[in-house]
């Protein structure tokens, strides 16, 4: 419930600045963003974990949300690593390939529950998940530190991955 709490947050406070505000805005929440915008893309800096360097992205209207074991991780008594992202098919935390995975849906609350799931159903996400846009953050999920990423902006409609994130610069018109 706290990660979706946070995310219906940034929704809510998203759309109440641009409602009564009548501006543009990121509302973040702890990394969960709702990005109200009907001008130019925002540039985002996403971290996927702490051995991975920041990607760069250029985000419009939506949400964006990282899940990630690397932070909030720890090892048991018996020494068996853990984090906080629990498989409520196990009861145990996730055991999957990905480090982290990082989505672009059309508000917070899809992003992160998106990117959660991703992590949850590791290398079986990309069968099980049933939207375009939870199939697509499965498929770009992190897999580890020196593997393959994808970054590319794409739109709130298809999920793409990112992760932790934070504005980076002055706003820039969407590539072509």
């Amino acid at each position: 419930l706290g990660a979706t709490a946070k995310a219906w947050l940034a929704d809510r406070m998203a759309a109440l600045v641009l409602q009564y505000g009548g501006v543009d805005v990121i509302a973040d929440m702890c990394g969960d963003l709702s990005i109200r915008t009907p001008g130019e893309p925002w540039p985002v800096a996403v971290t996927p974990s702490p051995d991975i360097a920041d990607q760069q992205l250029l985000v419009g209207a939506g949400g964006l949300a990282t899940s990630g074991t690397s932070k909030r991780a720890w090892r048991t008594a018996d020494g068996t690593p853990a984090h906080h992202i629990i498989d409520p098919r196990t009861g145990h935390p996730a055991d999957g390939p990905w480090v982290s995975a990082s989505v672009w849906a059309a508000d917070a609350v899809a992003a992160n529950t998106a990117s959660t799931a991703a992590i949850v159903l590791g290398a079986t996400a990309p069968s099980s998940m049933r939207t375009p846009a939870e199939r697509s953050a499965a498929a770009k999920a992190s897999h580890g530190p020196g593997s393959p990423r994808a970054a590319s902006p794409a739109g709130p409609d298809g999920a793409r991955i990112s992760p932790p994130v934070k504005v980076s610069g002055p706003r820039q018109k969407m590539p072509q």
